[in-house]
């Protein structure tokens, strides 16, 4: 056995690697393969253990139970021979080479660490993470499952000297240390043995990687990094290294976005320690004969000379963007470089410095042309406007001509935004205008309803709102770069002047500032519903899930506000019941309140959901009403008594969960489906989005019609490996599965589920969940109804390792002759049976804010106010969940514009004057509450600061004991610190 001056030797060498952050790699690999590749370090004499006494390929070829141990043991011995930070780079250079002496096939070493408190306390947790993993680089700082974890000590600790076996997984794992380390070979750890959660979640840093648009942002980006490490190696000590690894490539996580991540490689030899996009083509090579592609001048020296200036520096060059197949190597690339000293404390050793140069670099313009902040790119969710039907498709569609304007250039623009399907279909358009302090200085560049006004001023234009709407773009956009403009505005279907809804972005028109935007219509928001364009007569003509849905809202509405006392309207007013279409209200434990169906027996109307039997029946068990009450709007799909032709048929409903009068009902209204219905909406060539581009409902169903169109295209087998390996298919805790047809899980086979390929081919068994009745029921009886649907259920969140409430959108397909659905989900964290405190706090809004979160924090809250009325006002104001430093929820009154309650006593100071005082003269209040939600984009005082900031807060309509409330809570916007300021109009 070593010395244990030899072990801690390795534990100070271990740490030292296993430091390395990940940055984008702005250089490329040596075209060398083999020994070549990893050229030795200065100064090095050679070491006889680095060739081991039997080599991988002699084990590949002969994987006996002796010759595992053996290659483990040599392993073992190389690792703890190492004595500076660069050899140790080379030794794992050495074994990441396909065909040298370390790897072969499957047959190559895997570094393990183990929880210190084992060695005095035999129950502590195992917490097993990967150091190193020959084959799979992305896979370190990862943790191992604790039963695989287990098996894999337990093999290591089967005799000290020379490990063992690993039951019930095969290959060899020996131990050494300390700290305890385990050498593994022969078994290659893959993502089903390694814990999904990843993200450790307590810093997240001001600037992320999806918010660096410049010079400032880049610096800034690299310096939360630095201290990011520092501050988890004072919590975490050699633990630290590790977490770092996994959370910095995690990309769920704040530190990589795209084409903007870390890297970090040693100042002497060169080589990358660690890099966040592409570890297994970049770790551990030496990468300085990179050239810039313009100049041919070397770009390591120049990196090492910027990040050598005091603070670190920044360097220019050309070089190709690893995340783009399609772009030119002639495209400018800054990286900011600064080399940083760590001081570390060993396990049994003193403290050690040891120092790496980390960068970060972007490439200006990238997928925006102008420094746009996108929260994701085109080729992440693309919509055209045929497929533009809510306001959740609205933001990507604007993203989405911002990208073609940076792409195309303006008159290729303007031609396409007036001409192209694309981009113009019914009311649903692109717009570009100039920024400007009023329409009268405001030049119009594209208006596709009148091509004659560009090129013109727009003149003055004062709304509904009372300030001119080209101010009020002006000044938003002198608080954020991109953000919605709610005012009135004609709508070219109906020529009536209505509400709208636009996101905007800033972007550059031939030098000058503008504004380039789409907008939407909604019919459904509480100061639209208008009878010609809302009823059931509307719906008798056009059924479909869209115009359902905006029957129920509008309904839904009328009950809030109204309670029981809307029972004679809904049941009498022809608006609300025509033919076979009608509202109903249910309580939500199902039974029948209010119905508009002339289905009458003796004046009394027969229960929606069937006369006979207990009322679950038609469900197979399974309680749809606590569905809609814990999702807060919810598809069903059953059978119900048809008046015109007297009999049972299919139908499609829609729920909606509102508080009447302090009490929770379910509005909901159906339709019958009529032979050969398809619910299919636009082909994914006009709808597409990739996993990591989904962020809402209306994202997962385009994402499953793509996914079965991808099935259908090419095949079963060619499906299920995509689905399965590819990032387009797989993110985070979104995936696509294929479940087969049948009655019940015991009978039903998995075809695909990404997160255990293992159970792939194999009945599922009974799935029993929240709801009542197995889930692969449920499936099957939809699925005999309806084409394609939703099905709602609660089901293990690969993210956090919990049951939690899923939707999922479901298309049957053929899968090998049989049937089969094809679908994906989203874990919400705001439905209303969702909402999970340790998920939805000011905490977590605080550490880690975007729009999304800001609205899914504020909606939480809002539904607080809806159960409990006035008496939430305390709780929202004081509970540490909502009221976190610069974080807190308000709540103002929608009529009179009096603050009711807010965690921050500033909020007093504006109550009633918001609109004079916030939004020079627009009443937001007045906008908020005609769309029922809305972003308000303001200066206000930062008590942390002591000065006026810009602020974006998020407000939500609610009805709190019959007063309209408007529930909010804001953050403070990062990006604008970095953008220059307009000089001019």
């Amino acid at each position: 056995m070593r010395t244990m001056d030899s072990h801690n030797l390795y534990s100070k060498k271990s740490l030292r690697l296993f430091l390395g952050l990940a940055c984008l790699l702005l250089f490329t690999a040596q075209s060398v393969s083999g020994q070549e590749a990893c050229p030795p370090p200065p100064n090095y004499v050679g070491n006889p253990l680095s060739t081991p006494s039997i080599t991988a390929a002699e084990v590949a070829a002969n994987p006996t139970a002796d010759n595992l141990s053996m290659f483990a043991s040599a392993g073992r011995d190389y690792l703890l021979s190492i004595t500076t930070q660069v050899e140790l780079a080379y030794l794992s250079c050495l074994m990441r080479q396909e065909g040298g002496d370390w790897r072969s096939g499957g047959i190559f070493p895997i570094a393990v660490s183990v929880n210190q408190e084992l060695a005095v306390n035999p129950q502590a947790p195992i917490n097993m993470r990967i150091l190193f993993h020959a084959s799979h680089m992305a896979y370190g700082g990862r943790l191992v499952k604790p039963e695989i974890a287990g098996a894999i000590l337990l093999a290591a600790s089967s005799d000290l000297s020379s490990g063992g076996p690993v039951p019930g997984l095969g290959g060899h794992a020996v131990l050494y240390g300390p700290p305890p380390l385990v050498m593994l070979v022969g078994l290659d750890l893959q993502e089903p043995h390694l814990d999904p959660k990843i993200t450790d979640s307590h810093y997240i840093p001001q600037v992320t990687a999806r918010e660096v648009v410049d010079r400032a942002s880049l610096k800034a980006f690299v310096n939360e990094a630095i201290h990011y490490i520092t501050q988890l190696s004072e919590a975490h000590g050699f633990e630290a290294a590790q977490i770092a690894r996994a959370t910095l490539r995690d990309p769920n996580g704040p530190w990589i976005s795209g084409p903007v991540y870390f890297f970090i490689f040693d100042p002497v030899q060169g080589y990358t320690i660690f890099h966040g996009a592409f570890p297994d083509r970049y770790e551990y090579r030496v990468t300085g004969t990179a050239r810039d592609a313009v100049t041919g001048e070397l770009i390591l020296p120049q990196i090492l000379a910027a990040a050598e200036q005091e603070g670190g520096g920044f360097v220019e060059y050309h070089f190709d963007n690893p995340d783009d197949d399609s772009d030119s190597a002639e495209i400018p690339k800054v990286t900011y470089a600064r080399k940083h000293t760590y001081s570390i404390s060993p396990p049994a050793s003193g403290e050690t410095p040891i120092t790496f140069i980390i960068a970060a670099g972007f490439y200006p313009g990238a997928g925006t042309g102008s420094g746009i902040k996108m929260t994701r790119s085109c080729a992440d969710r693309g919509i055209a406007a045929s497929a533009v039907q809510t306001l959740e498709d609205i933001q990507p569609f604007v993203e989405c001509a911002a990208e073609y304007l940076a792409e195309h250039g303006t008159e290729e623009a303007r031609r396409a935004f007036n001409e192209d399907e694309r981009w113009k279909h019914g009311p649903t358009y692109v717009f570009v205008d100039g920024i400007a302090e009023s329409g009268t200085d405001s030049q119009t560049f594209v208006y596709p309803p009148d091509p004659s006004r560009e090129g013109q001023l727009w003149g003055e234009a004062i709304d509904d709102y009372g300030t001119d709407l080209f101010y009020e773009a002006y000044r938003i956009m002198s608080l954020v770069d991109s953000g919605w403009l709610y005012y009135s505005f004609p709508n070219p279907a109906t020529g009536r002047e209505v509400p709208k809804a636009s996101y905007v972005i800033e972007v550059d028109w031939d030098g000058s500032p503008a504004v380039i935007g789409a907008g939407l219509y909604a019919r459904d928001l509480p100061g639209t519903c208008y009878p010609d364009e809302v009823s059931a007569a509307v719906l008798e003509a056009a059924p479909s899930p869209q115009t359902l849905r905006e029957f129920v809202r509008c309904a839904a509405m009328m009950v809030e506000s109204e309670g029981y006392f809307a029972k004679e309207e809904l049941e009498r007013n022809a608006r609300w019941a025509d033919g076979s279409n009608y509202v109903f209200v249910l309580d939500t434990m199902g039974n029948q309140l209010i119905t508009g169906s002339p289905a009458r027996m003796d004046g009394k109307a027969p229960h929606e959901w069937g006369s006979r039997g207990a009322r679950k029946d038609q469900f197979g068990g399974r309680d749809l009403a606590a569905v809609a009450d814990t999702f807060g709007e919810a598809h069903v799909y059953y059978r119900s008594y048809h008046p015109g032709t007297g009999a049972h048929e299919p139908k499609v409903g829609f729920l909606k969960r509102v508080d009447a009068q302090g009490v929770g009902v379910l509005v909901g209204g159906g339709y019958y489906v009529e032979p050969g219905y398809s619910a299919s909406g636009p082909s994914c060539a006009d709808n597409s989005v990739t996993a990591a581009g989904v962020r809402s409902q209306s994202d997962v169903k385009a994402f499953v019609e793509c996914a079965a169109e991808y099935a259908m295209e090419h095949g079963t087998e060619e499906a299920r490996r995509a689905f399965n390996e590819d990032e387009r298919w797989k993110h985070g805790p979104t995936y696509v599965f294929v479940d087969g047809l049948e009655p019940s899980g015991e009978d039903a086979f998995a075809y695909v589920f990404p997160p255990d390929p293992a159970r792939e081919g194999m009945p599922w068994g009974e799935s029993i969940d929240g709801f009542g009745n197995d889930y692969y029921y449920e499936l099957h009886r939809i699925m005999s109804l309806v084409d394609e649907g939703w099905i709602y259920y609660a089901f293990n969140n690969p993210a956090t390792g919990r049951e939690q409430p899923k939707s999922s959108y479901v298309i049957e397909v053929d899968w090998n002759g049989e049937r089969a659905a094809i679908g994906a989900g989203i874990y919400a964290p705001d439905f209303p049976g969702a909402c999970e405190p340790d998920e939805v706090n000011a905490a977590a809004l605080r550490g880690n804010s975007d729009d999304q979160k800001l609205r899914e924090f504020v909606n939480c809250a809002a539904m607080t106010v809806e159960t409990s009325g006035y008496f939430a006002g305390p709780v929202l104001s004081n509970d540490p969940r909502w009221k976190q430093g610069p974080i807190y929820v308000f709540g103002t009154n929608a009529e009179t514009g009096t603050s009711i309650f807010s965690g921050s006593e500033s909020s007093f100071a504006g109550s009633g004057r918001f609109p004079e005082l916030l939004f020079d003269g627009r009443d937001m209040i007045e906008a908020a509450s005609i769309f029922g939600e809305g972003f308000w984009y303001y200066n206000f005082y930062n008590p942390a600061t002591q000065q006026e900031e810009p602020k974006v807060a998020f407000v939500k309509l609610v009805r709190a004991e019959g007063v309209p409330l408007l529930v909010g809570s804001g953050h403070r916007p990062v990006l604008r610190r970095y953008r220059p300021e307009r000089t001019g109009n």
